[in-house]
Order: C-alpha cells, then structure tokens, then sequence
C-alpha cells in the first residue's frame, strides 16, 4: 500500500511505509473514504492525516499538542490548537456507524479506539 502525503508533511511522517493498513471495510484509503455500509464519506486532507496519526498509535493517548506538531510540523502558517477539536469532530463525524471512535481523556489528550484486530 502506498500513502501519498502532501509535501510539508512527508517529514513528519517518516516512517509510516509499516503503517497497518487501515481494514477495507470500513476505509477507502484511495479515496480517502470512510464506509459505512452503502455510504462513502469523503475526508478532508487534514482529517484524513488526522486519522491516519491516530490509526498507527490506536489505543495510545496523543496529546492535542503532539497531534499539533505532527500535523503542522515545518509549516510556516501553523493554526491556532483549537483547530485540532474542529478536526477530531470532523473525524467523529466520519467514523460514526464504524467500530471505530475517538476518544477524548480530559486533560490529556485523545485516542483512537476499535476492534483489537485492527
């Protein structure tokens, strides 16, 4: 499987050539689709990256500044921290009727939750 990254990211996620694959049922990685039955549901690019820093820490607590630096990392127009709860609700949103949900520890930071199998 190949993962394709914008450009200011490809430093950021040195690495990820042992991501696990995300499972086919539930993601279009191609498409950068969530599915959940008959339904395709775009992700933003963001999101999507999102989603995949999750999916190779799942069941880890990332802290939103961490999610910050992987996401924004040799960016020279870094957003304000709050943009990282906008996308998790995106990614919320997206994962809803999948066995997979995001989880907010207060204080802490978020983790990406599902099947053990992955």
């Amino acid at each position: 499987m190949t993962l394709d990254f914008c450009p200011h990211c490809q430093g950021s996620l040195r690495g990820w050539e042992q991501l696990p694959p995300l499972p086919p049922e539930w993601f279009d990685s191609q498409a950068h689709e969530v599915v959940v039955g008959e339904a395709r549901r775009h992700v933003r690019p963001t999101v999507w990256r999102l989603l995949l820093i999750l999916w190779q820490r799942r069941g880890l607590l990332v802290s939103r500044d961490a999610l910050m630096l992987l996401l924004y990392e040799g960016s020279a127009d870094e957003p304000e921290a709050k943009i990282v709860d906008v996308y998790i609700c995106h990614l919320r949103r997206a994962l809803d009727g999948t066995p997979y949900t995001v989880r907010t520890i207060w204080g802490q930071g978020v983790r990406l939750e599902g099947p053990a199998d992955g």
